[in-house]
């Protein structure tokens, strides 16, 4: 999600932005542990567990100038 705001003051040349990643601030699995089992070919217990989360929501702010 996205949002830019150029004032009229500006000319045109100056502006705002916010950006909104993950708006609604999902938890889904990016990475799981595919590994099934050690050396000696015993079952590792991590085996099909998530490694990996999607980024949480984050805010990013910008202003921009023109010249």
């Amino acid at each position: 999600l996205s949002f830019k705001y150029t004032p009229k003051w500006g000319d045109g040349k100056l502006s705002f932005g916010v950006d909104v990643f993950n708006v609604l601030n999902s938890l889904k699995i990016t990475e799981i542990d595919e590994v099934f089992d050690d050396d000696d070919g015993s079952k590792l217990e991590t085996f099909g567990t998530a490694r990996g989360y999607q980024t949480p929501r984050y805010v990013r702010f910008s202003a921009s100038v023109d010249f």
